[in-house]
């Protein structure tokens, strides 16, 4: 039976750290902690464990830490999570069984960040309740890739938002989806989301490179949640003239512009968005927002249902769709809406005013 080796980077993690490697111990066989200079008790919890902890130098570089850790791994795959991550108990040997694959080199796995707010971009409603969602009503997915063979030339690359898939393709490595969420609670954390943010930023601007696409949408993503507005918006569009097709680019400026209530800015780059992701559901519900303030409802009407068709449990777009009825005075139909945004989302009880 191939083994599994836990790796993570941590720094000052103590309230969180147990509970990310608790939930693996039953199927992994050794646990690494890169630890970059905690102050408080993460080494000595995470060694109680039984993980070894190394120390590494923060050189503000997260695919050099991560690698480190990985240079002590004795398993035959690697499994990476972060401090405040968890497999669920029922996953466990799922998980043991993805090892035993040998044709696969790595496997992506859906990151689950649990959140309250129903406005962001992929959020999806919990369907069932577990010791993981801990009572949060959705989620945002990222796919991510989390395990992958060990001593195959596999390693991270990036100084923020770090990635091993430009590793796996140079040794042309075989990559498939798993079906175990890795449950995230990132969100949760007001202690560290400022320190964390001001780093991601400084890093993000460090990466950027001229022509580099990528870079600048994901600075500019970074500066939206740090509040910086106009600079994201500079970043965005800089990612929009090296790539002149790049949905994403378009979709996130489209909404910066929408909650910055620069409705004609708006409405230009997410109907590029749509044009070149006919996809991507936030799009269709933010531009049919833009055209309910513009006073087109029926135009509206027909971009939430489009959003509702693409994700069908797509809580706020059954709850636009309820409110652009509700002022066309079809109030049967928007009563309907109103009923499913809400069993999709209970926290939309207390925010629907049905006249």
């Amino acid at each position: 039976m191939a083994s599994i080796s836990l790796c993570m980077i941590a720094k000052d993690e103590e309230k969180y750290i147990e509970s990310a490697i608790s939930s693996v111990l039953g199927a992994v066989d050794d646990a690494i902690v890169a630890d970059t200079g905690s102050k408080d008790n993460t080494k000595k919890l995470a060694e109680e464990l039984g993980a070894k902890v190394i120390d590494v130098k923060w050189q503000d570089d997260f695919s050099k830490a991560r690698n480190e850790s990985i240079k002590h791994a004795a398993g035959d795959w690697i499994l990476i999570l972060d401090a405040d991550e968890a497999i669920a108990e029922p996953d466990l040997e799922k998980l043991r069984k993805l090892a035993d694959d040998s044709e696969t080199d790595a496997y992506i796995f859906t990151q689950q960040t649990y959140t309250n707010d129903s406005k962001l971009k992929d959020w999806t409603p919990v369907k069932k309740s577990t010791k993981e969602t801990k009572g949060y009503s959705g989620w945002v997915p990222a796919q991510i890739i989390r395990m992958f063979r060990n001593n195959r030339g596999i390693a991270f690359e990036g100084e923020v938002h770090e990635t091993v898939l430009p590793s796996i393709e140079k040794i042309k490595g075989k990559v498939r989806p798993s079906k175990i969420p890795i449950h995230h609670y990132g969100m949760e954390r007001s202690d560290r989301k400022q320190g964390k943010a001001e780093l991601y930023e400084k890093l993000g601007k460090a990466k950027i490179k001229k022509g580099d696409a990528k870079a600048h949408y994901e600075l500019g993503k970074q500066l939206v949640q740090n509040r910086q507005y106009e600079k994201a918006i500079e970043s965005f569009a800089q990612a929009i003239k090296a790539r002149p097709d790049y949905a994403d680019a378009y979709a996130d400026l489209g909404t910066l512009f929408l909650n910055l209530g620069r409705a004609a800015e708006a409405k230009k780059f997410l109907s590029k968005a749509v044009n070149l992701n006919t996809q991507s559901c936030d799009a269709f519900n933010n531009l049919g927002v833009i055209y309910g303030k513009l006073g087109k409802h029926e135009d509206a009407i027909l971009l939430f249902m489009k959003a509702i068709e693409l994700k069908q449990d797509y809580a706020a777009a059954y709850k636009n769709l309820g409110l652009t009825l509700d002022k066309l005075d079809r109030k049967e139909e928007a009563a309907l809406c109103f009923a499913t945004a809400i069993k999709l989302n209970p926290k939309y009880k207390d925010e629907i005013e049905f006249s």
